[in-house]
């Protein structure tokens, strides 16, 4: 009987050739990857296809000029640098970096509700811009009165900030004199639609949760198409809300009733004495000092 000594399936020799030739293909895509980078870097770099103009749309307040600097300042330099070579031209059209851009502008112009950038074409980039709209004033925490449950001082107010349609503190409010838009009191949400330390407060912070802002603010406007527009809103913590009308009568109530409710009860009130619309406007016919429609199905007044 003859025993054979088993042979490996591959030589030594057979392996030594597999391992150059795996070393010699990873060196290959190596030098094809570096190279054809280095190629598109060099494209990248063109003037044919680099920004060298700004549009910016729809900007009515900003600083056009604070608007290009910044987006000027995101495309300058390159992607990355190896051993002192700069490589992707920032400022090229096919790979500028539009995200980056949109979250800077949104982040440091708190007035700017949505922006959008894109290519015009490969020279020149476009910048669209949607500004919030100033609709309301948010005046402090609590009115400036003369105390008790007396009216708010008129033409006194706390340093006011601009809120938009949806209740977000955007810009200082320069004084106004009369009642040009509708004064809003009360403690600001916490949180900010801004990172912390970006703005100070209360720029992105927000008067009640959307959806309670909303239900409020078409309640206001329902009062103002009868004829009895509100001037200011205060908003205690405990959840009590009064309206502050022309005349300084004051209406109060819960910020959890159902307004449309309140409005029907106010509205057969007015209908019927004592109480008369005009209570609401004129100071000098005014006889009462509030209403209260905290009580189902009632309007209590004094």
């Amino acid at each position: 009987m003859f025993l054979f000594k088993k042979r490996p399936l591959y030589s030594a020799e057979r392996t030594e050739r597999g391992k150059r030739r795996a070393v010699f293909l990873l060196c290959g895509a190596a030098v094809f990857a570096i190279g054809g980078g280095t190629l598109l870097s060099w494209v990248s770099y063109r003037d044919e296809i680099t920004f060298s103009r700004v549009r910016v749309t729809g900007a009515e307040t900003l600083s056009l000029q604070e608007i290009n600097g910044l987006v000027e300042k995101e495309l300058v330099g390159a992607y990355f640098s190896f051993f002192g070579f700069d490589f992707f031209n920032r400022a090229n059209s096919i790979l500028y970096p539009q995200k980056s851009i949109e979250r800077k502008l949104a982040k440091t112009f708190p007035r700017v509700a949505s922006v959008s950038v894109y290519r015009i074409n490969f020279r020149e980039l476009g910048v669209k811009i949607r500004e919030r709209v100033p609709s309301y004033l948010w005046c402090g925490s609590a009115l400036l009165t003369t105390g008790g449950e007396q009216l708010p001082l008129r033409n006194a107010r706390h340093e006011c900030y601009f809120l938009d349609p949806e209740g977000i503190a955007f810009a200082k409010a320069p004084y106004f004199s009369g009642n040009v838009y509708f004064e809003i009191y009360g403690k600001m949400e916490k949180g900010s639609i801004f990172q912390s330390g970006e703005h100070e407060p209360p720029l992105g912070s927000s008067f009640l949760p959307a959806g309670d802002f909303a239900r409020v603010i078409s309640f206001r406007n329902a009062l103002d198409a009868d004829g009895i527009p509100p001037e200011k809103l205060m908003v205690e913590e405990s959840g009590d809300a009064l309206l502050f009308f022309p005349s300084g009568l004051s209406l109060k109530f819960l910020l959890t009733q159902d307004f449309s409710v309140i409005l029907s009860n106010l509205r057969a009130a007015i209908d019927t004495e004592p109480l008369q619309k005009e209570f609401f406007i004129s100071a000098e016919k005014n006889q009462y000092e509030f209403l209260d429609a905290r009580f189902e199905n009632r309007i209590f007044y004094k």
